[in-house]
């Protein structure tokens, strides 16, 4: 159900086309049956002609029941769901499963992961300040325990927002925190790195609208030093 929820408020104006091009199609069909009905002579015309009549008016029905339950879920259900019905990467613990490679071992040759820089070069992309934006952790920045992250999720029709990180240099998200509001200095999230093992890693915020749609997510690198 929640599946089918999520399909219809991404394909929201979609669904409405399609239902006003079969609208557009059953208003035909309604006006030749009316047509047809008052050309109708004999007993058995007038018969079909009722018949016409009859399914162009239920399909009409039909359609306007159609985007009724359309315009209620996703106006109504969708934004009362939890956040984790839009997540469309599995919600984690905080452990990756794909851990980098300790620093005291980011030079031996049977890593299973990519050699990593031995520091940080501070950097961030896609961030939009005011808008999308990670302000603190700072990119480059080290960090231990659990971490309160700030910064900005002010967009148009703000659907929900997440978290995810992934070591550096590999493509592995995971989701570990997701949110629909935003309270003036207050946290916009929480990441534990209790047990995540010493590296590099990359933070990304996601922003999505209330129609599904993601802006440029925004990433900074970020070292963790465990404890």
């Amino acid at each position: 159900m929640e599946a089918l929820f999520r399909f219809l408020a991404h394909y929201e104006v979609l669904i409405y086309f399609i239902l006003a091009a079969g609208l557009l199609i059953t208003s035909r069909w309604l006006w030749r049956a009316v047509r047809e009905s008052q050309d109708a002579i004999y007993a058995l015309e007038q018969q079909f002609a009722m018949r016409h009549l009859t399914t162009a008016i239920v399909a009409i029905i039909l359609i306007g029941m159609l985007a009724l339950g359309e315009l209620y879920i996703t106006s109504f259900l969708v934004p009362d769901l939890p956040v984790s019905t839009f997540l469309l990467t599995p919600t984690v613990d905080g452990v990756s499963e794909f851990p980098p490679t300790p620093l005291s071992e980011s030079n031996s040759p049977s890593s299973d992961i990519s050699v990593i820089a031995a520091s940080v070069i501070p950097e961030s992309k896609g961030c939009l300040p005011g808008s999308i934006m990670i302000t603190d952790p700072a990119p480059g920045q080290e960090l231990s325990g659990v971490v309160e992250i700030y910064g900005s999720v002010d967009v148009k029709d703000l659907g929900f927002y997440k978290f995810e990180f992934s070591p550096q240099g590999l493509e592995t998200w995971a989701t570990f925190y997701a949110g629909r509001e935003i309270e003036p200095d207050e946290p916009i999230g929480v990441w534990d790195t209790t047990q995540l093992v010493p590296g590099d890693y990359q933070l990304k915020l996601v922003t999505t609208d209330n129609q599904g749609r993601e802006f440029p997510p925004c990433i900074i690198n970020i070292r963790v030093t465990g404890g």
